[in-house]
């Protein structure tokens, strides 16, 4: 479920990129009154970018069909061929379609995205004059080399924030699940630094120290608890009230920190809890 919401938003984030570079290129596109290609296509980008960041659901389901952004690059790289004078402002919107792809589609779909806006841009400077032996070396190359450097670098980023957000979000049941069982819930590093800290970071890190911290009546509870008995059992044997046996397991769990009973009773027994003593109704009372 996380995992959906950070796909999700991430493709909300690269469509609404998708959204800027059109509006972008299509003001520049009529201020310089370029052709009815050109602007159509920053025009209807931009539409389709805004409706399909206000609903990330449906654009995913198109987005994420075999070669449906491959598609999307193609007819730009093409219509940077056709209107190459205005290959400037049409590729910025490439950038944002690379980024897209790295979020809804494999490694290799998104090299190949990378490719034919890398081909689109390199005919857009032939079809401007530019020969096919300048475009390695001169100024065509370093422009196309400039091009292609900004698709991978954008393609580098977005692939390697969407794959650690996917890792994170992939391992995080795992890791709450072992918390939950009693497991580690520090790294080591973080568990050096919190003993280091104040007395009270140290006190719940050390289980002697918890211990401490609990009452002599909440001592006796855990310690019937430790023995096997449920709660109504500890509340038969000691003379009082369920809702007073609670009471003191809710409070050691408030001072240990423990999340559960199973997580409390292992604490207390790491710290090396005096067997149970007997107590009377009156001392549980008046703690």
């Amino acid at each position: 479920m996380a995992a959906r919401a950070f796909a999700l938003g991430a493709l909300r984030l690269g469509l609404g990129m998708l959204a800027l570079a059109s509006l972008a290129g299509l003001v520049i596109l009529l201020s310089r009154a370029s052709q009815p290609a050109g602007i159509a296509t920053a025009a209807t980008c931009a539409g389709l970018a805004v409706c399909g960041a206000a609903s990330p659901r449906r654009a995913a389901a198109v987005l994420t069909r075999r070669g449906a952004v491959l598609a999307l690059a193609t007819a730009l790289a093409a219509v940077i061929a056709i209107d190459a004078s205005d290959r400037d402002a049409l590729g910025f919107i490439s950038f944002p379609v690379v980024a897209i792809a790295a979020v809804v589609t494999s490694k290799r779909w998104l090299a190949a995205t990378m490719a034919v806006a890398i081909a689109g841009y390199a005919a857009g400077l032939v079809a401007s004059g530019a020969s096919l032996d300048s475009l390695t070396h001169g100024r065509p190359f370093n422009e196309l080399a400039n091009e292609a450097f900004d698709l991978i670098l954008v393609a580098i980023v977005a692939q390697g924030v969407v794959g650690i957000m996917r890792r994170a979000l992939r391992d995080a049941p795992a890791n709450l699940g072992s918390v939950r069982r009693g497991g580690a819930s520090l790294t080591p590093e973080l568990a050096t630094a919190v003993r280091r800290g104040s007395q009270r970071q140290l006190s719940r890190g050390d289980p002697a120290a918890i211990a401490s911290t609990l009452s002599h009546s909440e001592h006796q509870v855990v310690e019937i608890l430790r023995a096997g008995l449920l709660p109504k059992q500890a509340a038969s044997e000691l003379g009082v009230s369920l809702a007073t046996v609670r009471t003191h397991i809710a409070n050691a769990k408030r001072k240990s920190g423990a999340r559960t009973v199973e997580q409390l009773v292992g604490l207390i027994a790491e710290a090396g809890a005096s067997t149970r003593a007997a107590v009377t109704p009156t001392e549980l009372a008046d703690d």
